[in-house]
């Protein structure tokens, strides 16, 4: 498979007034190819939202290097940078927020074709074509955000990222804030735009049972690293680390009543501000030994396309 994006020991640390350092994002390697949708998982805190900001460089790394398509984004100046932005696009969580409420939709949509000086003499019909392809319609132009609901909303918000025609979209917990209902309407829209377009995905999410839908892989974060990554049948069928055993137990049974293996976890996760020595999950892990306290593991292969960082796997 061709190689879209490449991150190699990302790292994204935000001092703390008074002293300190947040370790948001803390030595990451990811690959991601092109075509595919990456599902990124884990719990809140523990950098998920963080690493896809940083890969677009809205949130700029501390340390380490992101190629797209072979090609330096951190070394990239404003100018270069915001060319490079036509290929890379995100969508936000919450569809309330992330459109600015005193533009009409034909603005918003039709902003980024301005802003890359694009489509000037068709920028009706291409706002138009563009609100069409997400389930919206001409009508929708002349209307303002507050006229639409959350489902709409991210419609929109969709509608805005594929203004300038992206390779790669970073969709930041998309359906989070919306109802269930709404939640598969827009899920099995992602899905036929990529198929469309031609889209790769870094898919960024809480709902274990979502990203397990629409993923091609799947990567589980904790406390800013990646402790497992692999094809999406294979890490829901057979996880190897301790942390995504846990992860996928607290899934909730379809059928009221079903008994299945929980695996509860002790404790929180640990601050950010201070991660723990060696592997970051040891203070909750159930089967730790001494030396996951005192040796930091590394990510290794254990199969064909599936990686995982611990000793003991």
């Amino acid at each position: 498979m061709e190689e879209l994006l490449k991150i190699e020991g990302l790292k994204v640390h935000f001092p703390v007034k008074g002293g300190g350092v947040v370790y948001a994002v803390d030595g990451v390697n990811l690959t991601i190819f092109k075509g595919e949708t990456l599902g990124l998982v884990g719990e809140s805190g523990c950098g998920k939202s963080t690493l896809g900001k940083s890969i677009l460089r809205l949130v700029e790394p501390t340390s380490g290097e992101i190629f797209f398509k072979s090609e330096n984004i951190r070394s990239l100046g404003t100018k270069e940078l915001q060319a490079k932005r036509k290929e890379m696009q995100m969508v936000f969580q919450d569809p309330f927020s992330s459109l600015n409420p005193r533009m009409r939709i034909e603005e918003i949509v039709g902003e980024p074709l301005d802003i890359h000086s694009l489509s000037r003499s068709g920028r009706r019909e291409r706002v138009i074509e563009l609100l069409e392809s997400v389930g919206l319609g001409e009508d929708a132009m002349p209307r303002f955000p507050h006229q639409f609901s959350g489902g709409q909303r991210q419609r929109i918000g969709l509608a805005r990222a594929l203004a300038v025609e992206p390779e790669f979209i970073v969709a930041d917990e998309p359906v989070s804030a919306l109802d269930v209902s709404i939640q598969a309407q827009i899920v099995n829209l992602m899905k036929d735009l990529g198929e469309t377009f031609s889209l790769t995905y870094l898919f960024i999410a809480h709902d274990l049972r979502v990203v397990e839908y629409i993923s091609d892989r799947v990567a589980i974060m904790y406390l800013g690293k990646i402790v497992e990554i692999g094809l999406s049948k294979e890490i829901y069928s057979l996880p190897r680390h301790p942390y995504t055993k846990a992860l996928f137990s607290s899934i909730p049974e379809p059928s009221p009543g079903a008994k299945g293996s929980k695996t509860l976890l002790k404790g929180d996760m640990p601050s950010p501000l201070m991660p723990p020595s060696g592997c970051s999950f040891h203070t909750r892990c159930p089967i730790a030994e001494p030396l996951c306290r005192k040796e930091l593991p590394v990510l290794r292969e254990i199969g064909e396309k599936h990686s995982v960082a611990c000793h003991l796997a």
